[in-house]
């Protein structure tokens, strides 16, 4: 079986997002995923799977989640696979006319958060962090607009990936569909792959 360690992150809140809906109150959602650079460094790739959280929808600029995603990789800080891989987590907002629009995004690579990890002996406990919400790529102007605070932290025991329907469970257990989750073991060279907290 292939080495990998996995990856647990909470998407918790955003702060003082730009108000991007004109007419109506935002209700933020966070897409979620780890992606693959590209050559250039000038996008991501697809990622392998793309999950979310459940919109808040009453939060409007200042959205709270507080919903947990399991990524699993390949295990070792200095892999060349995990030096191109990067957590992106894309929020969106509804909208009742024209369809949903991007807000901001965030981007980190792993082993930015392995680093980070390695510095402390203590693997149990999540490890708080804010990031910069930025406009997404293809918008002329990607200046800040908002906080990102989400925590991670990174299991010590290597296993099998397992993969889950698209929608993310929060602290209570609920998952927004009120369908069980289906669980598919594969094999861990298919990186990228998520399973929810159960």
């Amino acid at each position: 079986m292939e080495r990998c360690r996995t990856l647990e992150v909470n998407i918790i809140s955003a702060e003082n997002l730009e108000q991007v809906n004109l007419l109506s109150k935002m209700n933020v959602y966070a897409h979620v995923s780890v992606s693959a650079d590209s050559k250039d460094g000038s996008r991501h790739e697809k990622p392998k799977q793309l999950i979310r959280t459940r919109p808040d929808r009453a939060g409007g600029r200042n959205p709270k989640w507080n919903s947990t995603f399991h990524f699993v990789v390949p295990h070792g800080a200095t892999d060349d696979v995990v030096a191109g891989l990067s957590l992106r987590v894309l929020l969106r907002t509804g909208r009742a006319l024209g369809g949903d629009r991007d807000v901001g995004e965030v981007t980190v690579p792993l082993s930015e958060l392995l680093l980070a990890s390695s510095s402390t002996a203590d693997y149990d406990d999540h490890k708080p962090v804010s990031y910069q919400v930025r406009k997404p790529r293809r918008s002329e102007n990607t200046n800040g607009a908002g906080t990102l605070n989400l925590s991670y932290k990174w299991s010590h025991q290597t296993q099998k990936i397992v993969e889950a329907p698209p929608v993310a469970r929060n602290q209570e257990g609920e998952d927004g569909t009120g369908t069980a989750a289906a669980f598919l073991v594969m094999d861990c060279v298919t990186w990228g792959s998520i399973f929810l907290l159960a």
